[in-house]
């Protein structure tokens, strides 16, 4: 399948890139391949949330607008416990073929603990989800989409942060964000059993306080991560779908890979149901198997090589309605 997928793409490539010259007399005319304005088209639509946190590589129909609510959880962590959870709204629009835009508005919330130490942080703020597909799944044996998703936050901390008369304060803090994917699906058994591959690199410049809130602020702290997900599903009927996902996430220091903080592998079900023609339900679960937290927290006594529960969590789950307009 990767083979037959690798020559449709070189195909194209050469099919645009060579000028053909006029036919000559008892010369076979050869096919006009497609305008490249349409490579992105396929005879069967794939929903994208089939596949759990792992995304498909279809965009919205010319003209078309579908909309999402999502919630993802996060859970467990070395430090006492940990719950987080994000609430996000999005609107989606093809203004033109092959291409999709998506502005979000997402709440975020921290709610951390131990013994000794405790932090409630709500954060707010919106992104803008640009999709372009570049192959069709029809023509190529592959769904191939890139995306970027540029995002500013502001963080409100509501515990853990007091003043020298020991009463509670609420600094400020800011965060900017780009996640960038390139997508990729494709049919396995016909009908019924679909794969994805997503390769993510997402880079974070946080600022965890503001200097106007009367602390001094520390800078920027950037950091960037890498994240490859694969996943399968299995169509049980036509409005359901069962599957499985994994994935290796790994963090890093600075922008682009500076120092390696850690790794994690991730493993879970995931489900998809068209409860009607126009509103869909997803869910998916992944749990933490392994994962290392290196050397750079070794001094302060918690570097592991079973899982990293530093940088990532126990149990990631997800949950999205999806309704077309």
């Amino acid at each position: 399948m990767i083979k037959a997928a690798l020559s449709g793409l070189f195909g194209i490539i050469a099919a645009t890139s060579v000028v053909m010259a006029a036919d000559l007399p008892g010369r076979v005319t050869k096919p006009t391949p497609p305008p490249a304005a349409q490579a992105c088209k396929e005879t069967s639509a794939l929903p994208t949330d089939i596949f759990g946190f792992t995304t498909g590589s279809d965009v919205n129909d010319l003209g078309a607008l579908s909309g999402a609510l999502e919630y993802n959880g996060s859970y467990g962590t070395r430090f006492g416990s940990l719950s987080a959870n994000l609430l996000k709204a999005q609107l989606s629009y093809s203004p033109l073929l092959c291409l999709e835009i998506g502005p979000t508005v997402q709440g975020f919330s921290v709610n951390a603990g131990s013994s000794t130490f405790g932090l409630d942080t709500r954060q707010f703020g919106g992104t803008v989800e640009l999709k372009y597909k570049l192959l069709g799944r029809a023509a190529n044996g592959i769904g191939l989409t890139i995306t970027t998703e540029p995002g500013v936050f502001n963080r409100q901390y509501r515990s853990g942060f007091y003043d020298a008369f020991g009463n509670i304060t609420r600094p400020n803090g800011a965060l900017a964000s780009n996640l960038a994917r390139i997508l990729m699906d494709f049919e396995l058994i016909k009908d019924k059993l679909f794969g994805a591959i997503n390769v993510e690199y997402q880079t974070a410049w946080d600022d965890p306080i503001s200097p106007s809130d009367g602390f001094r602020s520390p800078g920027f702290f950037k950091s960037s991560g890498l994240n490859i997900r694969a996943a399968l599903s299995y169509k049980l009927a036509e409005t359901l779908y069962f599957g499985v996902e994994g994935s290796h996430q790994r963090l890093y220091s600075g922008t682009f890979f500076n120092q390696d903080l850690g790794n994690a592998w991730f493993l879970g079900p995931t489900f998809y149901w068209q409860a009607t023609e126009k509103l869909a339900i997803t869910g998916a679960l992944n749990f933490q198997l392994a994962g290392q937290t290196e050397n750079a927290f070794t001094n302060f006594g918690i570097s592991s090589k079973n899982v990293d529960l530093v940088n990532f969590n126990r149990s990631l789950a997800k949950l999205k309605l999806a309704y077309s307009f």
